[in-house]
């Protein structure tokens, strides 16, 4: 009873903490927009485009959910991370009890879990990361359960764990489909601890969901893999696996939690209650970080580390109150609480000193995304595209963005994903970034003549807010070929000359757009509305670093 009633205060204390730092970052209206056009009838499409631009297929349904509710896919998103911190926290408490290490093990691990900046960040933003984190954490609680009680004959309860065991992992692989590495393991651990029946059972329920999934999706859209692969995914191994082992390091850095890894070799068979688990333990997060190192990492602070966090917590929580707290320094209480002081601390030191945008470009802080880049510094991701809705009222025009995530949901015009996720042209043949970017997720770039080809009207690119009058001053002229890159990055050769125009939003703050195809309506409007439009001659500079999305 009174583990039960410090698990609810450390609980609550950790979810009050999640919903002080909850916030949206752009890539969540990806998800929002096609949930958002399933509610209304369009289909899971890009503005009628059959692509698979999101990685997330649960998290959209989770979200079409919520708006055929009548709820804001904002809020509705946030509620559903918390809800899925909930979960998670009390599948670590579960997960800590299959260790032996006394009273202090369980309430160690889910303070080191709920002290972290990232994790607590993350309960929200409104992607699918907490709701992943929390169904793989359920599929660990099975597994340790079948493990520890196989051998016996099949009978309900192992038919029960079979399919809860498949539906989450199939569950887990929907809402992103790197947890299949997971989730695999998960299967080759119990393998030997089910009955026959119950493989089974367990094997073609999770083998039909996802079959059925797969099917479907390559029917709908003609293709077996997303296009956020073919977009995120390219270049050569090694600088990838660099990219991966420069993302691994900064987090080690900042948390410390890997640096404790080596620590395995403190551990030696003491029993066989104990053992397995921890070697379960280490080899999911050793696996996990191998998967990172190979992909190249993320540039959203530490997002892809969350689903193995509970599994680092308790890992970490157990060497310091058993391998090195009582069998080398002989003061486990000691040891832990310092251990915990220290992490904590980290973790604060890292929230308060990381707020912008690392110097190589490759990691973006929870303050950046929380900004839009400074976008939506008052939280207000729809502005931009509200105003721009403003503008085009009664038109069509089509637009060429970076960050496609709030402006087009907020404005529904038509856009272009310059990036590719939402784009297979550009994502299989747009202009491949250079070598010196570091960008991870960032590999292939709209090329002009493609825009040019779709009919593309104004390229926003990164949006550039300047003062209104902006184009009209001197020294504009000189700035001209460094807009243009800004807008339109990569380009073997820039043309001659372009055309921009302010696209005025408010507070005297106006929006800089290449004006790339005219059009007769948006020429009227442009001399109706009053605004500014020049012509520059381009001279191509060497190309600037780029900015994030």
């Amino acid at each position: 009873m009174a583990q039960r009633r410090l698990f609810a205060i450390l609980a609550a204390g950790i979810l009050l903490g999640a919903y002080l730092l909850r916030f949206l970052q752009d890539d969540a209206f990806i998800a929002f927009h096609y949930a958002r056009n399933l509610v209304e009838g369009k289909g899971l499409t890009w503005f009628g485009e059959r692509v698979e631009g999101y990685t997330d297929f649960l998290w959209v349904l989770w979200n079409a959910l919520g708006l055929r509710l009548g709820f804001r896919a904002e809020d509705w998103s946030q509620a559903g991370g918390l809800l899925s911190l909930a979960v998670a926290l009390a599948a670590l408490w579960r997960i800590a009890g299959r260790l032996e290490g006394g009273p202090l093990l369980r309430p160690a691990a889910l303070f080191l879990f709920g002290s972290q900046f990232s994790v607590l960040a993350y309960a929200t933003g409104g992607l699918e990361t907490m709701a992943q984190t929390a169904a793989l954490a359920l599929c660990a609680v099975l597994v340790l359960e079948i493990r520890k009680d196989g051998g016996e004959e099949e009978d309900r309860c192992d038919r029960r764990r079979s399919i809860s065991l498949a539906l989450l992992g199939a569950a887990a692989v929907l809402l992103h489909p790197d947890s299949l590495l997971l989730v695999l393991l998960f299967f080759l651990q119990v393998r030997t601890s089910l009955s026959g029946r119950a493989k089974l059972l367990c094997a073609g329920i999770f083998l039909g969901v996802l079959g059925t999934w797969l099917v479907w999706k390559s029917a709908y859209y003609g293709v077996l893999l997303p296009n956020t692969y073919y977009a995120k995914v390219g270049g050569p191994l090694g600088p990838r696996i660099q990219s991966g082992l420069r993302y691994l390091g900064r987090y080690a850095s900042d948390y410390l939690f890997p640096f404790l890894l080596p620590a395995v070799l403190f551990v030696r068979p003491r029993g066989k209650a104990k053992e397995p688990v921890l070697r379960l333990l280490f080899s999911w997060v050793l696996v996990w970080i191998g998967y990172l190192c190979w992909s190249g990492g993320d540039f959203m602070e530490y997002r892809f580390f969350i689903p193995v966090t509970p599994f680092l917590a308790v890992l970490t929580a157990r060497i310091l109150l058993v391998e090195v707290g009582a069998r080398l320094a002989g003061r486990p209480g000691l040891v832990l609480s310092l251990g915990c002081l220290l992490f904590s601390a980290a973790s604060l030191a890292h929230a308060l000193r990381f707020r912008g945008t690392t110097e190589d470009l490759a990691l973006d802080s929870i303050p950046q995304l929380a900004s839009f880049y400074g976008l939506a510094g008052d939280g207000d991701f729809g502005r931009i595209g509200r105003l721009l809705a403003r503008d085009f009222e009664g038109l069509d025009p089509l637009l060429a963005l970076q960050p496609v995530g709030a402006i087009p949901y907020a404005s529904r015009l038509r856009t272009v994903d310059m990036w590719g996720l939402n784009d297979p042209f550009v994502a299989r043949r747009g202009n491949p970034v250079p070598a010196d970017f570091l960008r991870p997720g960032h590999r292939r770039h709209a090329p002009l003549a493609y825009l040019r080809k779709r009919g593309v009207h104004f390229i926003l690119g990164h949006p550039l807010e300047v003062p209104s009058g902006f184009l009209s001053r001197p020294r504009t002229a000189d700035l001209a070929g460094g807009i243009a890159r800004n807008l339109c990055r990569y380009e073997p050769r820039m043309p001659e000359n372009a055309v921009f125009v302010e696209l005025p939003l408010d507070r005297g703050r106006s929006l800089i757009a290449w004006y790339l195809t005219p059009d007769p309506g948006i020429d009227r409007r442009i001399r109706e509305g009053d605004w500014l439009r020049r012509s520059f001659r381009i001279r191509d500079p060497e190309k600037p670093k780029a900015q994030g999305r």
